[in-house]
């Protein structure tokens, strides 16, 4: 089936405004919460979204917190891969109530890891392999430009990946996958045909999201770094940065869900409030 920017569009707003007092909820409490926890357990780590802070003094900050926000890092993750799942369960065609879409997201998450394990893996592979191939080739032709073309290459692998992946939440949520394999293939295939336009639907989204996010926590970030108060420039970057997160996570629900309705002809026809 031929992909449709702009049918995907308006579906995923569709999806969302019919739901967007309960996906609202469901983002707020993983994902607003969460960083708004994190930034309050490590009052130091505001400091880190200063600008103007020494390039020295942010070096020796993030090797001092490195370890024990690691572990906050992963616990975090895995409670926001539960919202992510749950909103997609909530907007896809079964209609469950928002404590069976929860209960599917927590039991669905290992699933998610492994997905996320694999694309891991295989980043490495395809790095590695990209690496070496250039060294030789630098041997021959020398260095020069060679290094830049290799981070070029690198980037653009990862996106075309995670463009042919986009799909594994609604695959794992709405087909009930719990094999990552499985789920990931899946994603592919749905991809396959419209690979290209829908890496250029995610790279006008990703634009407009870094262009809002570097004005809003680099104003905010020069707030942060102006108060005197180190609990209160962590509350502050926490909010702004919770609240781009649980925003950011309800559109990127109803757009996999609006994709995957229309690669896989899972249309639900006439979009109806989630059951509380």
């Amino acid at each position: 089936m031929e992909f449709d920017m702009g049918a995907a569009w308006q579906r995923a707003t569709t999806l969302i405004s019919a739901n967007f007092q309960l996906l609202a909820v469901i983002a707020g409490v993983f994902l607003f919460l969460p960083s708004l926890v994190i930034y309050l357990v490590f009052p130091d780590f505001a400091l880190l979204m200063d600008p103007t802070a020494d390039p020295e003094i942010l070096a020796a900050q993030i090797q001092e917190v490195l370890s024990p926000l690691i572990g906050w890092g992963l616990a975090i993750m895995a409670f926001q891969f539960v919202g992510y799942l749950a909103m997609v369960g909530l907007i896809g065609k079964r209609r469950p109530t928002v404590g069976q879409a929860i209960a599917q997201g927590v039991r669905s998450t290992p699933t998610l890891f492994g997905t996320l394990i694999l694309f891991a893996l295989g980043c490495f592979i395809i790095t590695f392999v990209l690496i070496l191939f250039i060294s030789l080739l630098a041997l021959i032709v020398g260095p020069g430009a060679l290094t830049f073309l290799t981070m070029v290459l690198i980037l653009g692998v990862m996106l075309i990946l995670m463009t042919r992946l986009c799909l594994t939440m609604p695959v794992v949520m709405l087909e009930d996958q719990l094999n990552p394999f499985t789920a990931l293939l899946r994603s592919w295939q749905l991809t396959s045909a419209n690979k290209w336009q829908i890496f250029s639907f995610w790279m006008l989204l990703g634009v407009v999201y870094l262009v809002i996010t570097f004005l809003a926590l680099g104003v905010f970030g020069l707030v942060g770094a102006a108060v005197e108060s180190t609990v209160l420039a962590a509350l502050i970057l926490g909010i702004v940065n919770g609240v781009i997160g649980a925003l950011v996570a309800v559109i990127i629900s109803g757009v996999v869900v609006a994709m995957y309705q229309q690669l896989a002809g899972d249309s639900a026809g006439s979009v109806s409030a989630t059951v509380e």
